[in-house]
């Protein structure tokens, strides 16, 4: 009768070391695979979303969508209408894309008073805001987090009022990108800042302002298109100094002398 061969310990532990050299060459594969996935759920979602800012400017004299659409520029008790309010009766773009969600803003996430937890179907996949809310808010009160954030020049006097076909380089201004949980703003500032969730850990640029490094944030761009930017690219008031807030990624249409002094598109 023939002896069954059996694997000496040598050889079981050759096999070992072979499986976990195999293992440590696919397992960032995976991870890029799947942050990959996540920029391209975004990308897709932003240009969804494109859609129906295009459609408000359609139907509004070509204006571009603002901040608030009152006449003082704010909420003036229940009389202004957010661009960032997912209600597809009191939001300016949620009733163009259908967004009915209870309670989420456009983009972002609700919690609500009995625990239940709410993402819009425009919400980026790669944050983590519900260990955000357990860290910063009681059980029982309703919480409500933004995922994005428009230009700021859409918040301010002069420029809120432009229309689409004033600006000068659509395809180079940025009209929303990725944001601050408490902030429906982005722009170059540390204040209103973007956040990077591709590829990075947004929830440190919750915690703190990172001028450069990795990471990459998505954007919808004025002309429609969306597009997942390196941090690099992006300018911002660290890294840049003053000029970033003349950069067309963030000016779209210089009114002043001093904006079409300083305004560029070197970036």
């Amino acid at each position: 009768m023939m002896q069954k061969k059996r694997f000496t310990l040598i050889e079981l532990l050759v096999v070992i070391a072979i499986i976990a050299i195999l293992a440590s060459m696919l397992l960032p594969a995976l991870g890029k695979a799947r942050h990959k996935a996540t920029e391209i759920k975004c990308v897709g979602n932003f240009s969804q979303m494109g859609k129906g800012f295009m459609m408000y400017s359609d139907d509004n004299d070509d204006q571009l969508v603002p901040y608030w659409n009152s006449v003082n520029n704010s909420w003036d008790n229940g009389n202004g209408r957010g661009w960032f309010d997912g209600s597809v009766t009191t939001g300016l773009v949620a009733p163009y894309l259908n967004h009915v969600v209870r309670g989420a803003t456009l983009g972002g996430w609700y919690r609500s008073w009995d625990n239940a937890f709410i993402a819009s179907p425009f919400a980026c996949p790669a944050r983590k805001p519900l260990g955000y809310i357990l860290s910063n808010y009681e059980v029982g009160k309703n919480v409500y987090l933004h995922g994005l954030g428009i230009n700021s020049r859409m918040g301010d006097t002069t420029h809120r009022k432009q229309k689409l076909g004033a600006v000068k380089k659509p395809a180079r201004s940025a009209y929303i990108g990725e944001g601050l949980y408490n902030s429906a703003y982005v722009n170059w500032s540390s204040g209103s800042r973007v956040v990077y969730p591709h590829e990075y850990n947004s929830e440190f640029d919750q915690a703190s302002f990172l001028s450069n490094g990795p990471g990459k944030s998505t954007f919808l761009f004025m002309d429609f298109h969306a597009e997942c930017m390196p941090r690099t690219i992006v300018p911002n008031s660290t890294r840049d100094n003053y000029h970033a807030a003349y950069a067309t990624f963030w000016l779209f249409n210089p009114l002043s002398s001093t904006e079409l002094s300083l305004f560029h598109d070197k970036w």
